[in-house]
């Protein structure tokens, strides 16, 4: 399975100090799913996401009121709104991102949350924490929420396919529905238009950032990974051979691993000072 943080069966690799593509010791299957629980611990420790994630929660609303917390934060882009089993289109909430907040607007289908049942709110939406690269354009005409949306922009190079992209409207309200700042990804590219899909009107000028996984985080899953598949190695080290010849006798023996008890301990170091940083703590 691929990575959603964008690491390498190679990445795992190089860390340990072997060569890219050597599969003697590791297949690219058993490191991916060393990265995979790599990923899973690291947002354990660093206590967040900072890739593109999707969650669906059905919420109760306690008083009725306009006003809900979303639990997963930030918030990048609200995919669909079902109130008591109306659907609402996203454009006409007020979606706050870091802090989770989000009003339905009086120009929404619902203009209040559901209090008649429990978890009779449904709210799918996309969170994740990434980092503003220096890539970035602006639109130079309005666009129109909905799917597969071809935006006109001032220069679309740097823009890939799957990238993610950062919307800054300078409007507050565009028409009908608002236009608040949304992280979608980028489906496809051509001269002067990046396609994606959007949930708010976004004017003529909007800043479009290109977005991206922290490249501490990033270097934290491949050590950690890396710590992961050394004590792996460590465990299975007599497992491979070496051959000696003594006075024209030939015999095999294991290879200790010092070597690899090496390479775990500098990655477990500099785990640390990673880990240190990203969460402004002493690691001991």
């Amino acid at each position: 399975m691929a990575s959603s943080y964008g690491v390498t069966p190679n990445d795992i690799r190089l860390a340990m100090g072997m060569k890219p593509d050597d599969t003697d010791i590791f297949s690219d299957a058993e490191l991916e799913t060393i990265i995979e629980h790599a990923e899973a611990e690291a947002e354990k420790l660093l206590d967040g996401v900072y890739t593109k994630k999707t969650t669906t929660e059905y919420r109760t609303s306690r008083d009725g009121s306009n006003l809900l917390m979303l639990e997963k934060k930030p918030i990048m882009r609200v995919v669909n709104i079902t109130v008591g089993g109306s659907a609402v289109t996203p454009k006409f909430a007020k979606v706050f991102n870091n802090s989770g907040k989000i009003i339905l607007s009086n120009d929404a289908e619902k203009t209040k949350w559901d209090s008649t049942e429990e978890r009779n709110n449904i709210i799918k939406y996309n969170y994740g924490k990434l980092d503003e690269t220096s890539t970035e354009t602006t639109t130079i005409a309005t666009s129109t929420a909905g799917t597969g949306r071809n935006i006109a922009v001032a220069d679309e190079t740097g823009f890939n396919v799957n990238d993610y992209v950062k919307f800054e409207s300078i409007e507050v309200e565009l028409g009908t529905g608002y236009c608040y700042p949304e992280i979608t990804k980028v489906t496809g590219t051509a001269s002067n238009q990046i396609t994606c899909d959007i949930s708010y009107n976004h004017g003529t000028g909007t800043r479009i950032v290109k977005m991206e996984t922290p490249q501490s985080v990033k270097r934290f899953i491949i050590v950690t990974g890396g710590i992961m598949a050394a004590l792996h190695t460590i465990g299975a080290t007599y497992t491979f051979q070496t051959s000696y010849s003594i006075e024209g006798y030939t015999t095999n023996k294991g290879v200790p691993y010092p070597h690899f008890e090496k390479v775990f301990n500098s990655l477990v170091d500099e785990r640390n000072l990673l880990l240190s940083r990203l969460r402004n703590v002493t690691v001991v």
